[in-house]
Formats: structure tokens, sequence, C-alpha cells
């Protein structure tokens, strides 16, 4: 598919509110809403994913073809996650949510985390949602362009463009920024390059040992390591590129790994 045509087709879903009935917490808790993602939608495609270097971390090129989905335009933030964890009366693990204004991407938060909360969303709205692929995130970031860019806008990572070590005119970053703080791809996706790493769907490697945890009533299994996408804001350039991939243990988050959502359409559409 050519360029110009698929960024035709892919048009952006506005923020829905919702709001949340007897959650427990003060007055303004059980009356903070669902926090729904801005979302972008991608249409149905045949795609050439990975690369053809020899660093690619078992993400040789191939062909795959994907159905269609929606990927939120950003990594899910502070605010869209404390929501999730007002509406269930689950703790606060990490001083950073109560400390960081609400535009920034929620970090440290392990895979099952994530999942949970694409879970809650779900309950919540009706809808599926749940944690790209890494062929869906590939895809979304790189759909504009086509097979072997290196990043959403291009092969050139100008200054200024991404939160990385050095991606910036200025010095190293010490930190996530704020969601949005960067120009976005031609897509209207904004942080698919540094700023956080992003939990996938995905095993880093087959055949690894599975890993479970409950959290409310899911009961959530994967693997041991998981592929998160994009870089971070501790990595260089090179390290942002689409095609990369590292192994992170799905019990442990850090301070530079958050995620974004997918929504997938209904049975029969």
């Amino acid at each position: 598919m050519t360029r110009q045509p698929l960024i035709a087709a892919i048009t952006a879903v506005l923020v829905v509110g919702l709001t949340v009935a007897g959650a427990p917490g003060s007055q303004a808790d059980d009356e903070m809403p669902v926090r729904v993602p801005a979302m972008v939608s991608l249409p149905a495609a045949c795609v050439e994913l990975g690369t053809l270097l020899m660093e690619s971390e078992g993400n040789m090129r191939r062909s795959v073809c994907l159905d269609a989905f929606e990927i939120s335009s950003h990594e899910v933030n502070i605010g869209e996650f404390k929501a999730f964890l007002v509406s269930t009366g689950l703790p606060i693990t990490h001083p950073s949510l109560e400390v960081l204004p609400h535009q920034f991407p929620v970090v440290n938060v392990t895979w099952f985390e994530a999942m949970a909360y694409t879970r809650w969303l779900s309950d919540v709205t009706g809808q599926h949602w749940t944690l790209p692929t890494e062929e869906q995130w590939e895809y979304a970031a790189g759909a504009a362009l086509g097979a072997g860019t290196q990043y959403s806008w291009g092969d050139r990572l100008l200054p200024d463009m991404a939160n990385c070590f050095d991606c910036q005119s200025g010095p190293a970053p010490q930190s996530v920024k704020p969601v949005g703080s960067f120009p976005p791809s031609p897509l209207g996706l904004y942080d698919m390059h540094g700023n956080a790493d992003e939990w996938t769907l995905s095993c880093f490697h087959d055949n690894d040992e599975r890993v479970e945890r409950r959290i409310l009533r899911n009961r959530l299994t994967t693997c041991r390591h998981i592929s998160v996408r994009g870089g971070s804001y501790r990595n260089t350039a090179n390290r942002l590129r689409i095609w990369q991939r590292a192994s992170q243990d799905a019990t442990r988050g850090d301070d530079d790994i958050g995620f974004r959502v997918v929504r997938l359409p209904a049975a029969g559409h």
C-alpha cells in the first residue's frame, strides 16, 4: 500500500469520557472519569516488517498480514492509569503516580499491571482492549513510510524529535517527559520513539518459561521475557529504530517502561 492512500485511510478517534459510579476513595475520586485514550485507526494491510541487518535481535525481514485495529495516539498517562486504580481500589504502588502530573506517561508498571488496565478498560467500555503485538506496534510505527524505514518520519532522527540520550540539542534527559512533548509521526502517533519503552503482547523468544499473576478477577499468564519496543530516554538514537526490540521481565517494571493500548473491532466488523 502506498503512503498517501494509507495515510488517507487512517483517522484519529476522539477521547471518550465515562463516569465510574461507586468507585472507592474521596468524593473527587468517586467522580474521576474513565479517561479513554485517544486512538488512531489503522486499516487491515499486508506489510513488510523487520530488518535484513545482522543486529535484528530475532526481528528478521518478513511479510505479515494484519487485521484493522486502533492504537492509542500516546503512551498511557498517569491520569488515565489512576482512573483504573481509583475504580478498582488497587493501591498506588509507586511514588511517581502521586508526585508527577497526570500528563506524564505511567511507568514503573509490570506487564501484568498493564494487562490488568486493558482488561478493566474492556469491562467498563464493553470493547476489546489489549496491548499491541510486536507486529501491530511495528506496523503502526512504520506504516506511513514503508519497509526498511528507520524512524516513523524517515531515516534521519533530527534534533529534538524524540526524548532519548542523544536526540536533543541540550543535555541528555534524566527522565520521561509529558506525553506529546515531541512532534507526532505522520499518522498522529506520539513518542513511538523514545520517552518510555513500551510493553507489547509478544514474547521476546519462543519456548520461554511461563509466569502467572492474579490481579482482581484476572489470572494472567505469559512468558517470562516480554518484548518491549520504541526505546526510552536512556537509549541512543540507534536503539530507537522501528525494528529494534528488547527484552524485559514481565514481573518487573522500570522508570523507563510504559505502554500504549490497542482496541480491536467487535466480532463481525
